[in-house]
């Protein structure tokens, strides 16, 4: 259903024994996660224009009631010519306004998991792909995402409760108004962070 060029294709799934899986168009490319492992950090025009053309993405699939839950670099593919490639909805889910998310247990990758995620809320919506977007901006602008620490506890509690570092005290190269919309993504309450996936496009165009 989701027709995108920033979005993997999906062809068909099948079914074989006691296995499922997905037919999907190959990616000539790698990672985000493997880019980034070799670059450390991104120049901002390359790291603006992957989060501009993944808001194009998110556009259409939210548009369609799909939240993606686990937008992170690995889950994100960087075609040959550098265009971002969004993987695997498995654990989206279709809302259509009377559903709820029911399943105990956070859903998603920490470090990239919005609060409301860890929080168990009842209802996810997409400002949570906004905050999962904003945790890769981030990394992709200074080589680490917003919050660490030895233990997975310990880096939900600083995403509970810890402001994250400014982008430009790990990297001085940051503009200000680049600081200003990953940190408005980052804002721990959802109606403090961009709407919608295309309002952050737009301050993004402005900032291109």
């Amino acid at each position: 259903k989701l027709q995108h060029p920033n979005i993997v294709q999906v062809h068909d799934m099948k079914e074989e024994g006691a296995f499922y899986y997905m037919v999907m168009e190959y990616i000539d490319g790698q990672d985000l996660r493997q880019y980034l492992k070799h670059t450390d950090k991104l120049d901002i025009e390359t790291a603006t224009t992957i989060i501009a053309k993944l808001c194009d993405a998110l556009t259409v699939a939210h548009s369609q009631n799909y939240v993606h839950r686990d937008i992170k670099p690995s889950n994100i593919m960087l075609r040959s010519n550098g265009d971002p490639v969004l993987m695997d909805f498995g654990i989206a889910k279709l809302r259509d306004g009377r559903t709820v998310i029911t399943k105990t247990g956070a859903i998603g990758t920490i470090d990239y998991m919005a609060p409301e995620q860890i929080m168990e809320a009842k209802e996810v919506d997409a400002r949570a792909d906004i905050y999962a977007l904003g945790v890769t901006l981030y990394e992709m602008l200074t080589g680490r995402p917003p919050f660490q620490g030895a233990s997975y506890l310990n880096i939900q509690v600083q995403i509970l409760e810890s402001d994250p570092i400014s982008p430009r005290t790990l990297n001085p190269d940051t503009p200000r108004e680049l600081e200003a919309i990953c940190l408005k993504c980052l804002e721990k309450s959802p109606a403090r962070r961009y709407q919608s996936a295309g309002e952050l496009s737009i301050d993004l165009g402005n900032f291109l």
